[in-house]
């Protein structure tokens, strides 16, 4: 059986001998030191032969020259080498799994738990992710929120380098869109022509991914929360708008405590007037709950209570969304699950709507995102406060706890705000390179859309070459 040791060797020969053919090394053959000097030369070609009798057949010598050049280093010829390549990893290593991808996953939690013996890593890309920039001319107010960390707090190297963009197609008023439900056209940059330019990350013309979807704003209701808006509730009389807000005697799906007691409404109002967005379709009469002079207040609702499951394969984006008045202080905590953040209300802008939310989370804490780092016995979702001071109150609402969608092997979230977007409204940002790339990494994030548990510096075995 093939050591542990050997098997990574392999894993780092097949990535270079790959990596290599890509860039036209294969000892300086192929006219250059990367693949777009060997387009250079394809194109410099095809630019002098405009003449004579034998041009055609020049051409099409050229032509077979580049597919049969661009079929070497097409992805199903690089995983020809690397799917048995992996295979003998897992062999080595006692995995069952056959395909490669679940193999990767595997030696993604092998090194990151420290399986082998001590925490693995291989060079990382060192990527520099553009910050999602609304449209200056925009008219919602939501925000696309990014996940570029996986469960186990490294970051997801498998995207593509370029610039992206996505706009709105679809709102309340065209294309039978709906209020919180905004389609967006999400798209990548023009791809490369065949895949000799396919992964030539300093190469001219830069590559794109050809990615055209569409991702779809996100409402409370779309979430794992049941009356997220607290929208279902018994009081003695009805709530009106323009009249004063009226006492519950109960939240539907929700256990209420105040001062520490269950089931305890004392200065807990319905609100029909302050509110921050409607939870769905159907939330007819959008209201908050507001804490008016609570000292101590937290609403909690279990998962297993109304069979509700998180989805482990994603990643969850949560939020809350705090009115502060009367210049509250205290501290707010949502929590879903073992994971949770803290505010200060004195942090929060006062007499408007703040938003509480997991992405708040810094670099690879924001692994906490993933179910995995959630679990914990009869999970719950909260949000507690542990004191208000002195005049102080507090609406909450809109209470989102929902899954990522996967493009381009991040995740992603379009979470409307209190103003609906509008047909048109965009947001744009474009993906690079800090510096050099790595080529184990670079590989298997091309062939697989996979990555592996990286750092600035690989641990010994797993080196490039």
């Amino acid at each position: 059986m093939t050591a542990e040791s050997d098997a990574q060797a392999m894993l780092c020969y097949a990535a270079k001998l790959i990596d290599e053919c890509r860039l036209g090394g294969l000892g300086g053959g192929l006219g250059g030191s990367s693949s777009s000097d060997f387009n250079e030369r394809y194109l410099a070609l095809f630019g002098v032969v405009t003449t004579g009798d034998f041009q055609d057949r020049i051409k099409a010598a050229a032509r077979g020259m580049r597919s049969n050049y661009a079929n070497l280093v097409s992805k199903s010829t690089c995983r020809a080498l690397m799917d048995p390549v992996l295979l003998n990893y897992a062999r080595a290593v006692g995995y069952p799994e056959t395909s490669s991808e679940a193999i990767l996953r595997r030696l993604a939690q092998r090194f990151a738990l420290a399986e082998s013996g001590g925490v693995q890593t291989v060079k990382y890309r060192n990527f520099s992710l553009g910050t999602i920039t609304a449209g200056g001319s925009n008219a919602g107010s939501g925000v696309i929120r990014r996940l570029d960390y996986d469960e186990w707090g490294y970051r997801i190297e498998a995207t593509s380098i370029e610039a992206k963009s996505m706009e709105c197609i679809s709102d309340q008023n065209t294309n039978r869109g709906t209020k919180g439900k905004e389609v967006f056209r999400f798209k990548g940059a023009n791809p490369a022509m065949d895949a000799i330019l396919a992964d030539a990350s300093t190469g001219t013309p830069a590559p794109g991914s050809g990615i055209d979807t569409t991702l779809t704003g996100q409402v409370a209701d779309d979430g794992i929360v049941q009356n997220p808006s607290f929208s279902r509730y018994t009081t003695a009389t009805v709530p009106a708008a323009a009249s004063a807000p009226v006492a519950p005697t109960d939240i539907s799906n929700w256990d209420v405590y105040v001062g520490g007691v269950i089931d305890t409404f004392t200065n807990l109002l319905m609100d029909v007037d302050t509110f921050y967005r409607a939870s769905g379709r159907g939330d007819t009469t959008p209201t908050s709950l507001h804490n008016n002079a609570v000292q101590t207040f937290k609403i909690v609702q279990s998962l297993q209570n109304f069979n509700q499951t998180l989805d482990w394969t994603k990643p969850y984006q949560g939020q809350v969304a705090v009115y502060r008045a009367g210049s509250s202080t205290g501290n707010v905590t949502f929590r879903v699950g073992a994971v949770e953040v803290t505010a200060t209300l004195a942090s929060m802008n006062n007499a408007a709507w703040n938003i509480l939310s997991l992405d708040s989370f810094t670099t690879t804490d924001r692994k906490k995102m993933w179910p995995r780092n959630m679990a914990e016995q009869n999970a719950t979702i909260e949000v507690e406060l542990d004191s208000l001071g002195s005049g102080g109150s507090v609406y909450i609402d809109d209470i989102c706890v929902h899954p990522m969608v996967q493009i381009d092997s991040l995740w992603y979230s379009a979470i409307g705000g209190a103003t609906p977007w509008l047909i048109k409204d965009t947001f744009s940002w474009t993906d690079a390179l800090a510096a050099s790339d790595s080529v184990l990494q670079r590989v298997l994030a091309y062939i697989y859309e996979l990555t592996l548990p990286n750092a600035s510096v690989a641990t010994a075995g797993l080196t490039d070459l």
